[in-house]
């Protein structure tokens, strides 16, 4: 029970400064807002690392998701679900 809750600090730890890091995603200024009335979502070639690309979480994943569907992502801890 000990490594898990120290586990779990570290992990908020770096949570915390992951939320700390300035976007670089910005809203244009009088943006209409989104409407969506059908549709899918496609991921392709889709890669994630941190720290400078040293910790490399997804790599090259592509999918479909269709509409109306639902997807799930499961994992162990680590594996790049959240991201």
């Amino acid at each position: 029970i000990y490594r898990e809750i120290r586990q779990s600090l570290v992990d908020m730890e770096a949570l915390f400064r992951l939320l700390q890091q300035p976007s670089r995603i910005t809203e244009v200024p009088n943006a209409k807002p989104l409407r969506i009335t059908d549709g899918s979502i496609r991921f392709e070639n889709v890669s994630m690392s941190y720290d400078g690309g040293q910790r490399m979480v997804l790599k090259d994943v592509s999918f479909d998701i269709g509409p109306r569907s639902k997807v799930a992502f499961v994992g162990p801890s680590g594996s790049g679900k959240s991201t």
